[in-house]
This record gives C-alpha cells, sequence and structure tokens, in this order.
C-alpha cells in the first residue's frame, strides 16, 4: 500500500497546539502523520474522528492506553513495577469487545445518575468553601486554590476514598499517569514505579475492608452490582481502574472548569450575563468551552484491516490517533469554530466526551461539578477578572491532556466574617 497522507511535525507541548491544529484544518488536512507522535495518523476532521471512535470492528482500542505498561518500560523500570501491573489489567477504554461490555458495564453503573446526583449538595458545600477561602491567598489562582482541589476532592467523594487520602492518592494517580506518558523522563517513571509499590499496599487493605453496599464507585469495582449486570472487578482492575479513572476524571474537569471561567472571564459582556443568569449562562459556557478547547486529545486506535479514512489509506496495524480538539473545530462542521459563543445552537454538539462504544462514562459526574463550580463562582465573585488581563495564561505541556496551567485572579468579594469564623 503506497503512502498517500501528509507528514507535519505537529507537537502537542507546543505553546498554542489548538492553532496549529487550526492552521492544518484551514489547509484542507484530513488526516495527517506526525513523527514526535510517534508516527501516529491523527485525525483531525468531525467526519473522520466520529468514524474511528464508532467503527470499533476498524479501529481497536487495545493499545488506547500503550499496551502494557511492562511491555513499554525498560527492563530495570519494569521490575520495580507493583504486583497489580504485572497483571493483565484494563482500564476499560484500552479494551474491545466482548470484555468491553462487561467491564463498562461496571464502570457505568459506579457513576451513573442515581449515584452522582446525591452528590451535588456536598459537591456545592465544597465549592462554596473553596470558593469563599480564595482571597485569602496572596496571588489567587483558579486552577490551584479552586478548580484542582475542588475536582480532587468530589472524585474522593465519588469514589469512595476517605477524605484524610484524597492528596495521597492524588499523588498516586499522577504516578500512573508519569508511568504510560510516553515523554515522561525514564528516571521519573522509575521513582513512579517504586511509589505505586506504596500504593499497592494501602489500596489493597482498604479495598479488602470495603463492605458490600459501599456507597463509592469503589464499592461496585469491588463487589459489582448484580442487579444492574455489573460485574465485580479482579483485584488488579480494582487497583488500576481507582488510579486511571481518577486521572481521567480529575484532569480533563479540572481543565474544563478553569478553560470555561478563563473565557467567560476575558468577555466582560459574557461574564456580565453569567453574573445575571448564572445557571443557564455557565451550563451553556461549559459546554461550550468543552468544545472550543477539548481537555483531551484522545486516545490511540489501531486498524484490524486495511482501509481508507478520509482519502487516506491505513494499512493493518496502524495506530490512529482522532484529535478531538481538532474534530471539534473542524470548519465543515461549526461556523467560525474559533469564535468563543456560549449562545450556539446545540451547544452540547461536540466530541469532548467522545462518543460510541468508548464515550466518557464520567461526563454526568464531569458536567455536574463543572457546572457548580462556576455558577459558585460567579455568584461569589461576580466582581471576578484576570490578574494579568493582557497576557494568556499559560498550558500545562502534556501528551494526553490540554488545558491552562495557572490562572490568577483579582476582584474577589471580601471575606464575610462567616468566612473568617470557618
Amino acid at each position: 500500500m503506497q503512502e498517500s497522507v501528509a507528514h507535519v511535525d505537529f507537537d502537542p507541548l507546543a505553546k498554542d497546539p489548538v492553532a496549529d491544529l487550526d492552521a492544518l484544518l484551514a489547509a484542507g488536512h484530513r488526516v495527517v502523520r506526525s513523527p514526535r507522535m510517534r508516527g501516529a495518523y491523527l485525525v483531525l476532521t468531525r467526519r473522520e474522528a466520529e468514524e474511528v471512535l464508532t467503527d470499533t470492528a476498524t479501529y481497536s482500542s487495545a493499545y488506547a492506553l500503550g499496551g502494557p505498561v511492562a511491555a513499554g518500560l525498560p527492563e530495570e523500570i519494569a521490575a520495580q513495577l507493583p504486583g497489580f501491573l504485572r497483571e493483565p489489567v484494563s482500564g476499560v477504554v484500552d479494551a474491545d469487545a466482548p470484555e468491553h461490555g462487561r467491564l463498562r458495564a461496571t464502570v457505568q453503573r459506579a457513576y451513573a445518575g442515581p449515584r452522582v446526583n446525591p452528590l451535588a449538595p456536598r459537591v456545592t458545600g465544597l465549592a462554596e468553601e473553596l470558593a469563599a477561602a480564595l482571597a485569602r491567598h496572596e496571588r489567587p489562582d483558579l486552577v490551584e486554590h479552586y478548580a484542582l482541589p475542588l475536582v480532587h476532592g468530589v472524585m474522593g467523594l465519588a469514589m469512595g476514598v476517605p477524605r484524610d487520602m484524597v492528596e495521597q492518592v492524588a499523588a498516586w494517580a499522577q504516578d500512573m499517569a508519569a508511568l504510560i506518558t510516553p515523554d515522561t523522563p525514564l528516571p521519573d517513571k522509575s521513582r513512579a514505579a517504586g511509589r505505586l509499590r506504596e500504593y499497592e499496599e494501602w489500596a489493597r487493605g482498604f479495598l479488602a475492608a470495603l463492605p458490600d453496599g459501599h456507597e463509592g464507585a469503589l464499592g461496585v469495582y469491588a463487589h459489582g452490582d448484580p442487579a444492574a449486570g455489573a460485574e465485580p472487578f479482579t483485584v488488579a482492575n480494582q487497583l488500576n481502574n481507582m488510579l486511571v479513572h481518577w486521572v481521567a476524571g480529575t484532569v480533563t474537569t479540572c481543565h474544563t472548569i478553569t478553560t470555561a471561567a478563563h473565557l467567560l472571564l476575558t468577555d466582560r459582556a459574557l461574564w456580565e450575563q453569567a453574573v445575571a443568569d448564572p445557571e443557564t449562562v455557565t451550563a451553556r459556557a461549559l459546554e461550550e468551552g468543552l468544545r472550543y478547547a477539548a481537555p483531551h486529545r484522545g486516545l490511540v486506535r489501531v486498524t484490524t484491516r486495511r482501509t481508507t479514512l478520509g482519502g487516506t489509506d491505513l494499512p493493518a496495524g496502524a495506530q490512529v490517533l482522532p484529535i478531538l480538539s481538532a474534530a471539534n473545530r473542524d470548519p465543515e462542521a461549526v461556523p467560525e469554530p474559533a469564535r468563543f459563543d456560549p449562545h450556539r445552537d446545540s451547544v452540547r454538539d461536540h466530541l469532548a466526551f467522545g462518543t460510541g462504544a468508548h464515550a466518557c462514562v464520567g461526563a454526568h459526574l464531569a458536567r455536574m461539578e463543572g457546572r457548580v463550580a462556576l455558577t459558585t463562582l460567579v455568584r461569589r465573585h461576580p466582581g471576578l477578572r484576570p490578574a494579568d488581563p493582557d497576557s494568556p495564561p499559560p498550558l500545562l505541556p502534556n501528551y494526553f491532556f490540554h488545558g491552562i496551567a495557572h490562572l490568577p485572579v483579582t476582584g474577589l468579594t471580601a471575606r464575610s466574617a462567616t468566612d473568617d469564623a470557618s
């Protein structure tokens, strides 16, 4: 099969990768290859991205997280891995049918509305606590002091992790992310593997003690839910999914919240609309922010046969990466895609949560905490403004995710006596 695809030097760690993707789309590219992305075929357009995401027979997800962790590491680092990563494990996103359906049924039950919706008052309480505390920081940062602790706290609630262990589990989750991220330096992977041995010791004891009927997602992982057709995970999969899903559910949601907040804050008219009608405007801004700058780039698929995608011939065994942020800004699918407009028709019509069999099972939770985070922020601090209005906030360089690293703000409402007492 003759190569018929453009080769481009797309860098996911560039200063503004979304602008680079816009330029590729403007030049008419649908599928390209990038040596920086290990020679993967990058899918840029909405139509082709949907084709890849929905045709699971042609595009396998078995390599979505890079394959077995040990296989991607030098022998001396692989030898340091904890026992659960030496067993066959799956983060669900890296499984094909029929295994995928069995695993997904359990995860879907763990984050279904009946389990997520009752958390809303506690999520709101945590958001109000963090919003009130913003003014106590010398240089308040919506990433460090608001969105990040909020999403970790919410994930702790959703999973059923004790509050005094949330910070530690979050750190272990970052160690897992470091292991499976291709560009993590090997010394950092070695240290992460060592720390995950400590995680395994704690988690095995914690999960073994979870009672049947435990309200958190970890209870479903451990015991299943026979009435809903949700089977329990193996112990290795319980340990693996606690960390994989923690990363997936916190990094993306933090980026979602801060991206939407930044876009509202930089358009004063939109911010004032949000102040006047927080429930409506922030919900729409959250969705438009997901489209405008998708927090997750996408996961690799591997072709199971020779095929053609967007006019490009693909051999069997090719790595194919649908770039969600590009598909969401495809001018064939979205009018004026580079314009942030929460009042668009069909504001939920985006691929930030994927589509098809592997669509994000945590979307309901992410949307709930995102809406709570933004409405609480607007109501508590209606005079909020960017501290550096003339400088775009720096992006956090990351192979898998896209989001703001720091978002300093000013214009905070003064603390009340109640806040001081707390």
